[in-house]
Formats: C-alpha cells, sequence, structure tokens
C-alpha cells in the first residue's frame, strides 16, 4: 500500500483520554481519498463505523484546511481493547489486511466515477448562466449510476450537490423529490419542495404543479 496512505502519526491530541491510551495498544492511521465535500460530522461518523471493527475508536480528527476552508486529511487513532491474559486483541496485519481491503474499495469506486467528477469540477457551484448539454446529461447519468449503487448517504449527498449546481432545473429537484419518496424519506422529500418552490423555483409553473399533484397522491 502507498506510503500515503496509511502512516504512523506523531503528537495526535487524544482529548484527554490518557488513561484508556495507557491500557492500549494505539494504532494510529491517516486516511486520505474521502470526498472533502461532504459535512464534517458525516466522515467523522463515516470513519468510526468503517474502523468499529478494528477496536475502541479513542478519537478521530477531521481538520480543515484554513485557506480553502474544504476539509482534509483525517486523523483516526484506534485502540485495541486487551483480553483476559491483558494482550491487545487488535491483530495489527489483520488490521493492515482490513485497511487495505478498504482502500482498494475506494479506489475501485473512485476509478469509476472520475469522469463523472471531472465534468462537474468544471462547474460544481450554481452559476447564473446555464449548463450545457453535456453537463445536464453527467448529472443525469452519475445520479443514475450512484442511485443503482444503493447506498443511501452517497445518494444523498450527491443529490444536495446536484441541487446546488442545477438550482434553476426543475427536472432534477423532481428527480431528488421522487428519489427520497422510493427511499421512505418524505420528511427530505417536503424539505426539497419548500427549498424548490419558495427559494430556487418560485416562478417555474412545472415545480409547482408537480408539488400539487405530489402532496395530492
Amino acid at each position: 500500500m502507498h506510503e500515503s496512505t496509511i502512516e504512523c502519526v506523531e503528537g495526535l491530541e487524544l482529548n484527554g483520554c490518557v488513561a484508556e491510551i495507557r491500557e492500549s495498544r494505539i494504532s494510529r492511521i491517516a486516511v486520505e481519498g474521502y470526498d472533502t465535500s461532504l459535512p464534517r460530522e458525516d466522515v467523522d461518523g463515516a470513519l468510526r463505523e468503517h474502523f468499529a471493527s478494528c477496536g475502541n475508536i479513542i478519537h478521530v480528527h477531521v481538520p480543515i484546511d484554513e485557506n480553502s476552508g474544504t476539509l482534509c486529511r483525517s486523523v483516526v487513532a484506534v485502540a485495541g481493547t486487551s483480553n483476559a491474559e491483558g494482550k491487545s486483541q487488535t491483530d495489527p496485519e489483520e488490521l493492515i489486511k482490513y485497511i487495505e481491503a478498504k482502500y482498494t474499495k475506494a479506489k475501485e469506486f473512485e476509478s469509476k466515477i472520475i469522469g463523472f467528477e471531472t465534468t462537474i469540477g468544471r462547474r460544481p457551484s450554481f452559476n447564473v448562466q446555464p449548463l450545457s448539454v453535456e453537463e445536464r446529461e453527467n448529472w443525469h447519468n452519475y445520479l443514475h449510476f450512484i442511485e443503482s449503487d444503493g447506498d443511501w448517504s452517497k445518494v444523498f449527498h450527491l443529490y444536495e450537490r446536484c441541487i446546488v449546481a442545477c438550482a434553476s432545473y426543475p427536472e432534477y429537484w423532481i428527480q431528488y423529490v421522487l428519489s427520497m419518496k422510493a427511499r421512505g424519506r418524505m420528511d427530505i422529500a417536503n424539505q426539497s419542495l419548500v427549498r424548490a418552490t419558495k427559494i430556487y423555483l418560485k416562478r417555474q409553473p412545472e415545480i409547482h404543479l408537480f408539488t400539487t399533484e405530489f402532496r395530492e397522491e
């Protein structure tokens, strides 16, 4: 595995968990390659979930770049608990295998979405200028791909990214609402309709007609 993916990190602050640290065998891991557009708390929660089987997660540090304001490399501290004989239950070799598997899976996923992300990178945020046909088709294809993957978190966050760049297009809001309804998240569907009709598309008849029909179902 590449050195930048997993490495020991010195001087990590662990929020006062000194007693637990002294009694445990600590593995420190640097994680790179995640979506830095996600909310900080989502990255924290995802890292804790991913590494939960490796031991007791003492601390997850998700730093923010002071210049850009975006997330940067996250550091995870994993403490292996002790068994009755006082030996660590976290096997370093198993931990490395686990992380390598996660890394391989992440790289495989990245290879599938890099084309979509490259096209989005030309215009990731809202702009008064209309999107090109290629950009609009890219969003539709990307959303279809992520929905077919079935990961709820990925679907939700991609739609949230989409309606920033495509805020003036009713079709994406409608697709978002129907996707959330299909997943049983009527709360998000209704919140999205409010945003669309009250803020972004107030003068768009299509979204108001859809909202009326949607709420009458």
